[in-house]
């Protein structure tokens, strides 16, 4: 028997017949399907389409030549005058129809965007003057009747008139997006379920579901950011996509473009409350001459003052300090090191340099570096948190139908705060959540004065990304061509303890033992726990395309994609308690793969745009697993449970570990022995998983300035790795032979039951021209996801993620099952299952006005409930006599998302007849998420009580920025300023408890709890909202 066979929902296993036809049919059609198609697995081209019509007679012109003006791109006129362009590269372009006996006629200011179609229609006159052309510029609809989903674009033109930094600034000021500070809901959906892709390249390595997120603004060219109803070619994202398209230069033309760009945030404290080590503090103030001269009364007290100095500072042990020394060692324990002493005297500096063009022909090239010397707003173990980022594209073309591309991609940061990679939230282990980063954001944190090595804390974050893809692109005609992609990614990082910084030896502050200052308040040095982490990640990614105008009507793309990862992961937790070393660690490796296929058709008539797909994905862990899940090494044979062949009760670990002390788990050279060892006559293979995703998008054009939409999708998502393929431990290096035990602590067992996670989304839609100058935009959506591995995301800092309000009480934000064994009732394996589940809905409403030269402007509305809970078991015995216990079913309301979002902007640039003050761009951007609900009744309150009966106080920021620019021929000197949170608005955390009751009846904060003072640097949500921040900007665009 196989007890992973568990009836988790969608964790079934397929039988013998199914899983003969798909080995012997479906995998050859799918390795056909790859060799002569392929996958535009993310799109990054649009499509012109339109009819040439004579302006006197109104019939349609057969054999007119319509190009991109600068492009080797065109098409001629059908019969009945209709011609389309496919493969655009998103811009904007000047379009030239012409015919002989017909004057030319240029539209300019042709804007194209990803996965739309630009409808463009001509109207000739007829003329005897041989070359006459007029141009006009173009309008771009309002109402897009092409689009069947919902979803935002920004083009380099917005985004530079935006207040917007980095790609995040970018994003959260679009609709259905909720940004905390540090994480991003998507409709109701977490940061995990939203894939990033870079010039049609996931930028996700799949080890814990980060995606690489610090790319390069002046190098965008258009971003597109997906809510829903998003077709086929898309997989791995539940929630969202985020295509993000660079700039590509004609190979017509011999111009190079380019923007360097420097930016300062100048010196100051960004967070709320007072400085961390303000000397009006408590802690400062408290400690007194007369504190000292009062304990020295105590004799016991002096006694442990003399022991105290012989210890850390080399007297003889007798001689007691005096009060003035006592004053004057503890003033110097606690005046912080100019590291973290001098946080607010260090301005932010960063520069950034794009450069694009022909430098020769049927050559592009793209070249874009930034280099960040970045500053937390708290005190840090390191001075900076530098990152740079440098991104490169070279397009050559061999013919005019074939083009090979290079994208090359170099990320780095290192960071002492909260990052986007994952180990600080659930998607990683429950202890990452009690592993702060090495920052301090309480003057009265105990590592205050010592973030490096600390207790708990983690070291530095290091993170390298890279990214190479060649893309071979053959137009085997106006209406036909397919791309071959082969990508190759790692994604590598580390996070190490520091010690060098330590002052004392072994022999004064040893493992397991920590130095506190005379108070007893801090850490001052510590070596009682030490956590290492590192992750390796490569992924060999060969995908193909294929694209077909096969008619006016009909586009179809169809595609596979195959994906080979090889990951490393290993995370080492150590606590030295008397005598002895406690180890917490998950290490695994693994080489598994997944791939997907899917077929689409666009099809457009006059009344109706239909967008039909479907797509099929699959993995397989390629790992050997337990056959029991009882017993986690595979070490004993089955037997059902039947009471006599325990599980787990012999000296396992002899068989194959070694004991090894701390410096051996520090320097890894053990991690092969833990790395899925197991005995292969007790272990059953990894199978593969499927997932049939259908999706259909409907778009009713209603009247020419009106529309009505619809659609409806299935959207899959693998778990990340470390879900499927965790290998957690717990043992004493004086114990090597204790039985092997797992728990929440340091990670989760992989479970080779694990399907796909699962979202269905229906959504109906209505757009509207209001008088040519508006569009009007109303969506409802619903959501229904199961069978997912995770609830919600909670982080270290914000707890749940929220921003500004907690997790409530029950509420599960991972979802995991134990296994009890007969041997030890405290011997439970714990593991991830397709337990979870969430409902979304909500309505959006935005009021567009589109950029016209001088001002444009977006207001959104969202409102939206999300539920969820677990179902199924939470754990099951080994003993049959004993039953297997059920989740206790309780459906969550998700109050720590804001269930109200209001969101405005407007960008105005001054005409050239305001003089000198033309060319001025002012861009304004103002945010307001309600608060959570809450329940709160005095204790004296009679009447029915019912929950959530009151809201917290809202979120609110404003965003300015303010830029000339300076036209001086072919360069242009641009000066601005960035404000962020210009009215210096503050989020406060939902209380809880007595600080609640004492906040609703006085308005009291919640208190430092050695001090009485208030605790302003925690009520006072820095993190969602910080202070005011000011940045300066000069750069020069060519």
């Amino acid at each position: 028997n196989n007890l992973w066979l568990i009836k988790h929902r969608g964790g079934l296993e397929m039988n013998e017949k199914v899983r003969f036809i798909l080995r012997t049919v479906l995998v050859p059609m799918l390795v056909l399907i790859f060799m002569f198609t392929g996958n535009l697995w993310s799109g990054t081209k649009g499509k012109i389409a339109g009819k040439v019509l004579d302006q006197s007679t109104g019939k349609p012109l057969f054999g007119a030549n319509v190009v991109i003006v600068g492009t080797t791109l065109g098409a001629a006129t059908d019969a009945e005058g209709d011609f389309f362009i496919i493969n655009v590269p998103p811009g904007t372009y000047s379009v030239k129809a012409s015919m002989m006996g017909y004057e030319t006629l240029i539209q300019k200011n042709v804007n194209v965007m990803v996965d739309h179609t630009t409808r463009l229609n001509f109207l000739l006159k007829t003329t005897v003057i041989k070359g006459k052309e007029i141009t006009i510029v173009a309008e771009r609809p309002i109402v897009e009747k092409d689009v069947t989903g919902s979803g935002v674009i920004m083009d380099a033109g917005s985004i530079n008139r935006a207040p917007v930094i980095q790609l995040n600034d970018a994003l959260r000021q679009q609709s259905g997006v909720y940004y905390t500070g540090e994480t991003t809901y998507l409709r109701g959906g977490l940061s995990t379920e939203i894939n990033y892709n870079l010039d049609g390249v996931s930028l996700n390595s799949g080890l814990l579901s980060d995606n690489w997120q610090r790319l390069n603004v002046t190098a965008i060219q258009e971003i597109s950011v997906l809510t829903g109803g998003y077709n086929a070619e898309y997989g791995h994202a539940m929630s969202g996509v985020v295509n993000v398209v660079t700039k590509e230069a004609s190979t017509l033309e011999r111009n190079i473009h380019g923007t360097i760009k420097y930016r300062i945030r100048p010196a100051g404290q960004y967070h709320w409350g007072k400085n961390i080590y303000d000397k009006s503090l408590w802690k400062y103030t408290h400690y007194d001459l007369a504190y000292w001269e009062e304990k020295l009364k105590d004799p016991v007290q002096a006694q442990g003052f003399a022991q105290y100095f012989k210890r850390f500072y080399g007297w003889d042990g007798n001689t007691v300090p005096t009060a003035e020394q006592l004053l004057s060692t503890y003033r110097k324990q606690i005046t912080p090191d100019p590291i973290l002493g001098d946080y607010t005297k260090r301005p932010q500096h960063e520069i950034e340099a794009t450069i694009y063009g022909s430098p020769m022909n049927k050559m592009s090239f793209l070249l874009s570096g930034r280099y960040k010397r970045g500053v937390n707003i708290w005190p840090q173990a390191e001075k900076y948190n530098p990152e740079y980022n440098l991104q490169g594209k070279l397009t050559y073309y061999l013919s005019k139908n074939k083009k090979l591309t290079l994208d090359l991609l170099r990320g780095w940061y290192r960071s002492c705060t909260y990052t986007e990679s994952n180990w600080n939230n659930f998607e990683s282990s429950q202890e990452a959540q009690w592993q702060p980063n090495s920052d301090v954001r309480n003057p009265y944190d105990g590592q205050a004065y010592a973030p490096w090595g600390g207790y708990w804390l983690k070291g530095p974050e290091e993170k390298a990304l890279n990214m190479a893809t060649l893309k071979w692109q053959h137009t085997l005609s106006p209406a036909t061509f397919y791309t071959l992609q082969l990508t190759y990614l790692t994604d590598d990082m580390t996070e190490l303890q520091d010690y060098s910084k330590l002052k004392t030896d072994v022999s004064t502050v040893g493992w397991g033992d920590s130095w506190f200052d005379l108070g007893g308040n801090f850490r001052l040095e510590s070596r009682q726990i030490q956590v290492n982490n590192y992750s390796k990640s490569k992924v060999l990614t060969a995908k193909g395309d294929l694209l077909s105008q096969i008619s006016k009507s009909h586009q179809i793309k169809t595609g596979a994609e195959f994906k080979f990862f090889n990951v490393d992961y290993q995370h080492y937790y150590m606590e030295f308690p008397a005598g002895d070393v406690w180890h917490l660690d998950n290490v695994f490796n693994g080489k598994p793969v997944e791939g997907a296929f899917y077929i689409q058709d666009k099809m457009e008539y006059q009344g109706l745009i239909l967008n039909i797909g479907v797509r099929l994905s699959t993995f397989n862990a390629r790992h050997k697993y337990p056959e029991s899940i009882y017993d986690p090494l595979a070490f004993e044979t089955w037997h059902g449970g039947d009471g006599t062949h325990p599980s787990n009760t012999v000296p396992i670990w002899q068989s194959y570990m070694p004991a090894k002390d701390w410096f051996a788990t520090r320097t890894k050279d053990y991690r092969s022995f833990f790395d899925g060892h197991r005995q292969d006559k007790n272990t059953v293979k990894s199978s593969w998983k499927f997932a049939v995703a259908p999706r259909i998008g409907l778009s009713f054009p209603i009247t020419d300035n009106s529309k009505l939409r619809f659609s409806y999708g299935h959207f899959y998502q693998r778990p990340s790795w470390a879900k499927l393929l965790g290998f957690p431990t717990s043992w004493y290096d004086s114990d090597p032979y204790g039985s092997v035990r797992m728990d929440q602590w340091q990670g989760w067992y992989g479970h080779p039951g694990l399907t796909y996670d699962r979202t269905i989304q229906y959504e109906l839609g209505f757009d509207q021209n209001l008088f040519n100058i508006f569009r009007l935009d109303f969506t409802a959506y619903y959501k229904d996801a199961d069978r997912l591995t995770g609830f919600s995301h909670q982080s270290t800092y914000n707890q749940s993620g929220g921003g500004f309000a907690q997790t409530g009480w029950g509420n599960n934000v991972y979802t995991t099952s134990t296994s009890r064994n007969i041997a030890n009732d405290g011997h439970d394996n714990i593991f991830y299952t397709n337990s979870a589940f969430k409902d979304i809905r909500g309505i959006e409403l935005s009021v567009d006005k589109l950029f016209n030269r001088r001002w444009s402007a977006n207001f959104t509305f969202n409102y939206g409930l999300s539920t969820g809970g677990v179902t199924g078991y939470w754990q099951y015995r080994e003993d049959a006599s004993t039953p297997n216990q059920p989740q206790s079913f309780s459906e969550t309301k998700v109050t720590w998302i804001s269930s109200y979002i209001f969101k405005g902007s407007i960008n105005y640039v001054t005409p050239r007849s305001f003089g000198f003050a033309r060319d001025i761009n002012m861009g304004l951007y103002y945010e307001y998420f309600a608060g959570p609900q809450y329940t709160y009744y005095p204790d004296d309150y009679t009447g029915l009580r019912v929950p959530n009966n009151k809201r917290w106080y809202p979120h609110q920021r404003t965003d300015l920025k303010i830029v000339k620019r300076i036209p001086l021929g072919n360069i242009t000197p641009v000066i601005g300023i960035e404000v962020f949170n210009v009215f210096n608005n503050y989020d406060r955390f939902l209380l809880g408890g007595d600080d609640l009751k004492k906040w609703e009846e006085h308005k009291e904060l919640p208190k430092i709890w050695q001090s009485g003072e208030d605790n302003v640097w925690w009520f006072y949500n820095s993190i969602s909202n910080p202070k005011r921040m000011v940045y300066v900007t000069m750069s020069l665009e060519f």
